[in-house]
């Protein structure tokens, strides 16, 4: 999803709004908008260029800053017409595994930051990206396992359907433990005579 260009004009939009539109004005926001969204000022630049994608858990928080939804419904937007496709087994497994091994250099580097000479504000900066990161990989699984079960349901349903009608037919053909016979079968006549005769006698 590249939402690169609205997320520059959105900036270029709120700066001119609020009377920022100085080069010192530029920057004191981008300042302000990365530290609402815990990453460094070099990311934002990296998400205005299109280098690096905007991540979707950042949107609302923008959105929010700007008093506008337009990032969220180009989110949104782009989300409903990109199918997302579901992998095989093997390419399952290896995104998964490579999920897992960037999320596991991510808790390496808060242990490492925390054993050193505690946290500092450029590594905080970064802690974040990084976390961020771990919710993108986990976003992006979650996505998956909906399409994998969206695409279960969709196949499974009228199978279902159809095996109940079958079984509903079966039923009328072979019968059920409590079998309904026609009363105009001359077979279920002479039986039910043959019941009131009984009474009768005895």
């Amino acid at each position: 999803m590249n939402l690169a260009p609205l997320f520059n004009l959105e900036i270029l939009r709120i700066a001119k709004l609020e009377n920022k539109t100085e080069e010192a004005q530029i920057k004191a926001l981008m300042e302000e908008l990365a530290q609402l969204c815990g990453v460094s000022v070099r990311s934002l630049y990296h998400w205005r260029s299109g280098r690096h994608p905007l991540p979707g858990e950042l949107v609302p928080i923008l959105c929010q800053r700007f008093s506008s939804r337009a990032l969220l419904d180009e989110l949104n937007r782009e989300a409903e017409q990109t199918p997302i496709e579901v992998p095989d087994q093997y390419d399952l497994a290896r995104l998964a595994s490579q999920a897992v091994r960037e999320d596991l250099a991510v808790y390496e580097r808060f242990l490492s930051d925390f054993e050193s000479d505690g946290i500092q504000p450029g590594e905080l900066t970064d802690l974040r990206e990084l976390g961020a990161r771990i919710h993108r990989n986990v976003h992006q699984l979650l996505q998956i396992a909906e399409a994998d079960c969206t695409r279960r349901l969709s196949t499974d349903l009228p199978q279902r359907k159809g095996d109940l009608r079958s079984q509903r037919r079966n039923e009328g053909i072979t019968g059920s433990s409590h079998p309904v016979i026609p009363s105009s079968d001359p077979l279920s006549k002479g039986i039910t005579g043959s019941l009131s005769t009984r009474k009768k006698a005895v």
